[in-house]
């Protein structure tokens, strides 16, 4: 309803998070409703909270929005979902010091770091101690 404006996605008009939660107290309990549950629920409260009369009136909207937001039925193939979790459970590595302050030196990087031999030091160290 709401919709993400980090993603560009629009969302119904006057929807904010305030008036979802006041206009749908149902949603704040630890159980998942469909879109056609919230439709039920905006039709049998249709004509109290604008809200309810702009959902029905905006069902295509969240019809695209549920389609583009929801995460629980992703398309990933199964060679690349094997792939991802072989990624996951490599142990993380060091960083590589030298290596990294070589490419400072590629990249004629090393003058935007004031004391940059200190700050890799100070910055590679805190990041490796995190490293199991």
């Amino acid at each position: 309803m709401e919709g993400d404006s980090s993603d560009n996605i629009d969302g119904i008009k006057g929807a904010g998070l305030k008036t979802i939660i006041k206009c749908y107290p149902i949603l704040t309990e630890d159980k998942q409703y469909s879109l056609q549950e919230l439709y039920n629920y905006s039709d049998t409260h249709k004509g109290k909270l604008k809200l309810y009369d702009t959902v029905l009136e905006n069902k295509d909207i969240m019809q695209r929005n549920y389609d583009l937001m929801q995460l629980h039925d992703t398309q990933i193939q199964s060679f690349s979902q094997l792939r991802i979790n072989e990624i996951m459970e490599k142990p993380i590595c060091k960083l590589d010091r030298f290596g990294f302050s070589k490419l400072l030196v590629e990249d004629c990087m090393q003058n935007n770091f004031p004391n940059s031999m200190v700050w890799l030091n100070e910055v590679f160290g805190k990041i490796n101690s995190m490293v199991l």
